[in-house]
C-alpha cells in the first residue's frame, strides 16, 4: 500500500541539507509546525514542473503548511535546483531510505506531518493531488455580503430559493450588475 496510515507518528529521519548539514524530522518540526514532505527527483520531469509551486508555498507557508524536499540524485543537480527556483529546505537522502520509510513510491509525492509528529495526510502523488492537498489546507476567506457584513452561505441558502452569483468587482460587467443585485 501507497503511504503510511494517517495519525500514527511519522518515522523520524536524519538527512543532509544542501550545505551537508544534519536536519532531523523532529528539528524541523520544532522549527515549523506542520510540514508539507515533498519527494522529489532532480530527473523527474513532473518534479521540476512543481519547483516554482513549491518555491512559492515556502515564501507563503500556505494553511501554516512548511514545504521540504526529500529529494534523491546528484547533490550539484539538486543544488541548481534550489538556485534556479530559490528553494530553500532541501535535504538529500542517499537512495530512496525516506521514500520507503514513508511508503512514497513515485515522484514528485507529497503528505502532511504535524507539528506533533503525526502523518496527518495519506501520500498525494502527482502535481495535481499536491495541489489539491495544499489547497486543502490553505485559509478560505470570510463570505461578506455587500454591505460587508460577515454572511454564512449556509444560512443565506436555508428557506427560500436563491441565485447564487460568482462576482468580481473589477469586471466591467459585474460592475454594471451592481444594483440590481442590491435590489
Amino acid at each position: 500500500t501507497t503511504g503510511l496510515p494517517v495519525g500514527p507518528p511519522a518515522p523520524d529521519f536524519a538527512l543532509p541539507d544542501l550545505d551537508g548539514q544534519p536536519v532531523t524530522l523532529a528539528e524541523l518540526r520544532s522549527r515549523a509546525g506542520d510540514l508539507l514532505l515533498v519527494f522529489t527527483d532532480p530527473s523527474c520531469g513532473p518534479c521540476t514542473a512543481l519547483m516554482p509551486q513549491i518555491a512559492t508555498w515556502q515564501r507563503e507557508a500556505p494553511g501554516g503548511l512548511r514545504p521540504v524536499l526529500i529529494s534523491r540524485g546528484d547533490p550539484e543537480a539538486n543544488l541548481g535546483h534550489a538556485r534556479q527556483h530559490g528553494l530553500a529546505d532541501v535535504l538529500l537522502q542517499a537512495e530512496r531510505e525516506i521514500d520507503e520509510s514513508f511508503r512514497v513510491a513515485a515522484t514528485p509525492s507529497a503528505l502532511i506531518v504535524t507539528a506533533g509528529g503525526a502523518v496527518a495526510s495519506p501520500v498525494h502523488t502527482g502535481e495535481d493531488e499536491i495541489r489539491a492537498l495544499v489547497a486543502g489546507r490553505a485559509p478560505v476567506a470570510p463570505l461578506r455580503t455587500l454591505g460587508g457584513e460577515p454572511a454564512s452561505l449556509s444560512a443565506a441558502l436555508s428557506g427560500r430559493d436563491r441565485t447564487i452569483v460568482f462576482w468580481n468587482p473589477e469586471c466591467g460587467f459585474c460592475a454594471r450588475m451592481l444594483d440590481d443585485l442590491r435590489t
